[in-house]
């Protein structure tokens, strides 16, 4: 445990507007108190790091999320870095908005350490970006997209959205095409959903918008993925593709259980003891707060933890891992028969992962195999 990788994510809450579909913590602050809150995150990782044992060779990765971490000045970033990475640490990503940075913020990135763009991009259509409440214009992507392939970067990845309101295939596969000409390393795939209690949701339930229908959100959701298999990308998880070797290792790291610090509002980690822990999600409350929410959390409960993040990676689901939780997979044999289960799922001796169609119904078979969890013990008798 001691040696075992692990990882820090850092939430930086600030946005210049809230996106109407939007659920995180963010807050929309004229004049952000940068200073306050690197100082509270350096102590919290500080802190976390003396209350069990944490791989003394440092965090594998950091990740900047938020919010728009690219609205915090570099003077802060960079002393974030210098205090927390070490030679063990090979990636550093922030998340980065059209319209947030130039060359020269990009080259500055680059020289405290940052060597992965995560770009939030979601269309290249108009008036799709005006209904997601997105403050940049098509150009303005076209731009940050030209600057970052010159900037020379590790590596790079782009959020794309489908699934938005009156939203076509042409629509889409526009955006396809366009994003495909910049040729990104990595891309991460989000279908809108209504969060209730957002603007987008409150504006579904009055019916001023309506969400697409359930084809035509699994046409587009086909669409995506059969035009980045051919264009050489590689699915290794739900919604996440790249051209190897630029896997986020940072996301591997949480969908394969690995440990994690998660600082800042709202933020969640998953310490080296098992325990699960959450910081308040507003700022007097976390500025305020010595120490997160703590969670204890049972046997079952970190099986099943395990059991829908690693179902959502291409290698799946390893029995004998799944057994250290004291667990294992008993399906009832009427389960098994049907049709949804023998087409989605691929399994070879103990290893079960998401067939080729198994990947849009994964919610459904996520269901079936928690419900399939049975204590080891039981399935001994």
């Amino acid at each position: 445990m001691m040696n075992s990788p692990y990882h820090i994510y850092i939430h930086a809450p600030w946005c210049r507007s809230k996106c109407p579909y939007c659920d995180f913590t963010v807050f929309v602050d004229r004049q952000p108190p940068f200073e306050q809150w690197m100082a509270k995150i350096i102590s919290d990782v500080q802190w976390t790091q003396q209350q069990c044992s944490w791989n003394p060779q440092g965090p594998s990765t950091i990740y900047f999320g938020g919010g728009t971490p690219s609205l915090v000045s570099i003077e802060y970033l960079k002393t974030i870095i210098d205090t927390l990475r070490t030679p063990k640490t090979s990636e550093i990503t922030i998340e980065v908005n059209p319209g947030d940075v130039n060359p020269t913020t990009l080259g500055f990135y680059k020289g405290i350490g940052i060597n992965r763009l995560s770009l939030g991009i979601q269309t290249f259509n108009r008036q799709h970006l005006k209904r997601l409440g997105r403050g940049n214009t098509p150009q303005d992507t076209r731009q940050l997209l030209n600057w970052v392939q010159d900037a020379g970067f590790d590596s790079w990845s782009i959020d794309l959205m489908f699934g938005l309101p009156n939203q076509t295939i042409a629509e889409l596969e526009s955006d396809l095409i366009e994003m495909l000409a910049f040729a990104p390393p990595h891309v991460s795939l989000y279908g809108l959903t209504y969060k209730e209690g957002t603007p987008l949701a409150r504006a579904k339930n009055l019916g001023k918008i309506r969400d697409i229908d359930e084809d035509l959100w699994v046409d587009q959701f086909n669409l995506i993925t059969q035009t980045l298999q051919r264009h050489g990308y590689l699915r290794y998880e739900v919604s996440n593709f790249c051209k190897p070797p630029h896997e986020a290792k940072h996301n591997q790291g949480i969908w394969k259980n690995e440990h994690y610090i998660g600082v800042g509002p709202g933020a969640h980690g998953f310490w080296t003891n098992g325990t699960r822990t959450h910081y308040p999600n507003t700022w007097p409350a976390w500025i305020e707060k010595s120490e997160p929410l703590i969670e204890v959390c049972t046997k079952e409960q970190q099986a099943i933890d395990w059991l829908i993040t690693a179902i959502r990676h291409h290698q799946g689901i390893y029995l004998p891992r799944l057994k250290q939780f004291g667990y294992t997979l008993i399906v009832p044999p009427q389960i098994q028969q049907q049709p949804l289960f023998q087409q989605s799922l691929h399994i070879v001796e103990e290893r079960w992962a998401l067939s080729e169609s198994g990947w849009i119904v994964v919610d459904r078979i996520t269901e079936i195999l928690v419900q399939a969890l049975t204590p080891l013990n039981q399935h001994a008798e």
